[in-house]
């Protein structure tokens, strides 16, 4: 988690924020909920660390956008070495960016750093995929450098993520509450206020939609183009029976951030590490919480410099 925090945070606001806010954000949200309507306003301030740690984050906040405000009345809208950062490009709405930073921060590292860790462990777990990998990743970046098309490019390398992704998806996905009575074609009404979602992990590994679904197969998607499907089986597009990013007009909107920015710690690791289990171990089991497969927080991952 800390290595996702940095890196995103880095493009975020240019420097670490604390992991731990996520961290509570989740904790606080499972608390909560264990509580009536009538009391969940009450409860979050006193049984939760959020608040506290929004006061943190205005503080280590604070100078950076006091520095922004310096510079706008000093240059204008532009200045020498201007930051490239999240908060450049929202100080045109400036009210409340501590806590605007910190929400994309709850969409942003929790959920990358699940897929991260899925993915190093599976990279550990299956060392029969790390040469291929390395190969692909080598002639890619001798060829076209560390750019977005090279990431682009990377189709063993994203297949190996998808697939580590599909069998490792949450139980549930698109949650959605019907707004007012709706009828399917066969007839069966649900009236408004239901709640309803696809069970997004039965769907991947149904061995209707993927061929033996409950294996892992690291280069699945990679093998699947054909002439003129390309774009049908990138990480970031939307499949009918691929639900990691959602569906539909509300498909995750930082999808294309998340993708590129695992592609581009992953590198990094193929490039200058092997890595195993302790004791050539299994990989580590998954556990469920609130309705999530997560990896485990307490497995290690051995690092040896290639």
């Amino acid at each position: 988690m800390k290595i996702v925090c940095r890196t995103t945070n880095r493009v975020f606001v240019g420097l670490p924020i604390n992991e731990q806010f996520t961290i509570d954000v989740f904790i606080g949200a499972q608390i909560i909920n264990l509580f009536p309507e009538f009391l969940k306003p009450l409860v979050g301030p006193v049984l939760t660390k959020v608040p506290g740690r929004i006061k943190r984050a205005v503080h280590h906040i604070r100078p950076l956008v006091e520095e922004q405000l310096k510079q706008r009345e000093r240059h204008g809208k532009d200045w020498p070495d201007k930051p490239n950062d999240l908060i450049s490009w929202l100080f045109d709405e400036a009210k409340e960016i501590a806590i605007r930073v910190l929400s994309v921060n709850v969409a942003a590292i929790h959920t990358t750093t699940n897929a991260l860790t899925h993915t190093l462990f599976n990279l550990a777990a299956y060392p029969e995929y790390v040469a291929p990998l390395r190969e692909e990743v080598e002639s890619v970046i001798e060829a076209e450098g560390w750019t977005k098309l090279s990431m682009q490019k990377m189709r063993k390398l994203e297949s190996f993520i998808m697939e580590s992704q599909r069998s490792a998806v949450g139980a549930q996905a698109m949650n959605r509450k019907i707004l007012q009575n709706f009828t399917f074609s066969n007839g069966i009404t649900l009236p408004a206020g239901t709640e309803v979602a696809i069970a997004s992990y039965e769907t991947h590994l149904d061995d209707k939609n993927y061929d033996r679904a409950h294996e892992f197969q690291g280069f699945r998607f990679s093998n699947m183009p054909h002439e003129g499907e390309g774009l049908k089986h990138q990480f970031v597009s939307m499949a009918p029976n691929y639900y990691t990013f959602g569906m539909g007009r509300h498909t995750c909107p930082g999808r294309f951030f998340a993708v590129n920015e695992l592609k581009a710690m992953l590198v990094y690791i193929l490039l200058n590490y092997d890595v195993k289990f302790p004791n050539d171990g299994p990989r580590p089991d998954n556990f469920w919480f609130s309705g999530l497969l997560t990896a485990s927080r307490t497995a290690e991952v051995m690092f040896k410099r290639v």
